[in-house]
């Protein structure tokens, strides 16, 4: 029997292929094993060879060759997506300094290229540890991604949504993250983990409806308007820009 360990992001925007995974039914020869992690620990965990595939950062496969994406799915998003945001509670040119969310990768270096490119604003980066978003206040802005941003969304007077703010600037979707895998994984395993994906994205309402009770908003809306899952033409032409555009 082959163990497989799949990392996958723990956040909400992953809820289809964790649905996906959990009710496929693979081959008896194969042992998946499953772990939920933030963007940065998935990354980590292939770079330490502490799992097979994993849903990793857009940046960390630049020029990586131990990584493949091996997937036609991801986590993007068209226009707005609502879960990568810069919280403010002054205006782009009043803020003096950006705490950086520790979960993210991608992100960081998002918000620093709209900063230059796109802002014009110079500020200072502070790395940031967890509890700090008790510490975005006053001219000190903050980057949240994932669930907690969801959660944060409607507590400040100014909020910059980043992919939105890439698609102005682009006319691209943003994609924040791809399916990797690290080493020898059978291709018969691959053409089944797609499969388990693929069940996933076509049942996201049934997904959403498993879990509904969780959350204080709706999250079918979220999952089926602000997340896009298809690692189409336009998504891959999005991500070369990005990563030649920030490194």
């Amino acid at each position: 029997m082959d163990n497989i360990r799949i990392s996958n992001i723990k956040f909400l925007n992953t809820l289809p292929f964790r649905y996906g995974l959990a009710n496929y039914i693979f081959p008896d020869k194969y042992k998946v094993l499953i772990t939920e992690d933030y963007p940065s620990e998935c990354a980590r965990k292939l770079m330490q060879n502490e799992c097979e595939i994993g849903i990793v950062p857009v940046a960390a496969t630049f020029k990586n060759d131990k990584l493949k994406i091996i997937s036609d799915y991801c986590i993007a998003s068209l226009h707005e997506v609502k879960s990568v945001m810069l919280f403010s509670d002054c205006s782009l040119n009043d803020i003096k300094a950006i705490l950086l969310d520790y979960q993210s990768m991608t992100s960081v270096r998002l918000v620093k290229y709209l900063a230059e490119k796109k802002w014009d604003i110079k500020v200072d980066w502070i790395k940031a540890k967890p509890g700090y978003e008790k510490n975005i206040s006053g001219k000190t802005a903050g980057l949240v991604i994932g669930d907690r941003a969801l959660d944060m969304y409607e507590g400040f007077r100014y909020k910059f949504d980043l992919a939105k703010e890439w698609n102005e600037l682009t006319g691209l979707p943003f994609v924040f993250a791809v399916w990797v895998v690290r080493g020898n994984v059978k291709a018969d395993f691959v053409e089944h983990f797609n499969k388990a994906l693929m069940l996933g994205v076509s049942n996201i309402k049934v997904a959403a409806e498993s879990v509904r009770k969780n959350y204080s908003y709706e999250i079918l809306p979220y999952l089926t308007e602000n997340i896009y899952y298809q690692f189409d033409d336009n998504c891959k032409k999005a991500k070369d820009l990005f990563l030649t555009s920030v490194f």
